[in-house]
């Protein structure tokens, strides 16, 4: 019985200070790991990869193989001269190296950024594929499209809604707009806030909840099947594809749009009905549909009407 006891006190001790050793070790490593240093290398890539400068309010270790950022502000330079910068803030990016993960597979991080209260959050995993391509795997929770205002002033539209889905993407490095991949997309409480579109001021539309299907290839988005839309204000369908630029408003879109606005929102703006009706009866199709090809950078798009291979839309109003 003695024996038993002797061995019993022996792994108490032992398993003690092995505990003891582990949590010292744990809290030295968590405070003398030299974080600002792999801090400014994370940056410095990130700047290289995504061809934006990238500004930190602060770092700290997170866990301990990651880093938290706060209030990290992207500025993307401007496309020509006299043009302002793009520039976005999130107000949270936390990245936290999986070891399992990097250990028999590639390198793999988790990911997670906030853009702000009620504004939305990016989570999921980066893997390192080669020395060229990175794999992102991302969940995207109620993220608030209207808060990217800069980016709709310089398209020259707005909108509203919170977007939510997956998305499975391949992106090179030295050039991030040739994605490879796709996903699935849900825009909830969609509005058009209104816009330049042939001349006329358009006023904000309510456009419901809808679904974006969209694929990729070499940075090209093709919407398969046709986007939907079946609002309170408006009926829609959208097919084509846009080819990615750095800056949203330099894409250049090959797609073909057919509309028609309910009875109730051509009653509640009863001015501009008659006008709008006779600049867009040209593009009129046989169920009373507005039918247009738009080309060119989104930002100045070229509308031009639609004149074959219409088909009849799977909603009517």
């Amino acid at each position: 019985m003695s024996a038993v006891r002797t061995v019993g006190r022996w792994l108490k001790k032992t398993l003690g200070y092995g505990l003891v050793f582990l949590l010292a070790f744990g809290v030295t490593l968590y405070y003398s790991f030299p974080y600002e240093v792999i801090g400014d290398r994370v940056l410095a890539s990130a700047e290289e990869a995504i061809g934006a400068r990238v500004e930190v309010d602060s770092l700290a270790p997170y866990w301990i193989t990651g880093l938290s950022a706060e209030s990290v502000t992207l500025t993307f330079p401007a496309t020509k001269p006299g043009k302002e910068d793009f520039v976005l803030t999130l107000e949270q990016v936390r990245v936290r190296l999986k070891p399992l993960a990097s250990l028999f597979g590639s390198p793999t991080a988790a990911v997670a950024i906030a853009l702000g209260e009620g504004k939305g959050a990016i989570e999921g995993d980066v893997s390192l594929l080669d020395e060229n391509r990175i794999n992102a795997v991302l969940a995207i929770q109620s993220l608030a499209l209207g808060e990217l205002g800069s980016v709709w002033d310089k398209v020259g539209l707005g909108f509203a809604g919170n977007v939510s889905g997956e998305l499975d993407l391949v992106l090179p490095q030295n050039l991030p707009t040739a994605l490879d991949g796709g996903g699935r997309l849900e825009i909830a409480g969609a509005q058009f806030g209104g816009g330049m579109i042939k001349g006329f001021t358009v006023p904000g539309m309510d456009l419901g909840t809808f679904e974006l299907n969209v694929t990729a290839e070499k940075g090209k988005l093709d919407f398969v099947p046709p986007l939907e839309i079946d609002g309170k204000d408006l009926a829609a369908e959208i097919a084509g594809s846009i080819e990615l630029r750095p800056l949203l408003a330099t894409s250049r879109g090959d797609l073909q749009l057919r509309f028609k606005p309910t009875d109730a929102f051509w009653k509640a703006n009863a001015t501009l009905a008659g006008l709008a009706k006779a600049m867009l009866e040209g593009a009129k199709d046989k169920d009373d549909y507005y039918a247009y090809d738009l080309s060119g950078p989104l930002g100045r798009p070229n509308f031009a009407p639609h004149r074959e291979g219409r088909t009849p839309p799977r909603k009517k109003r």
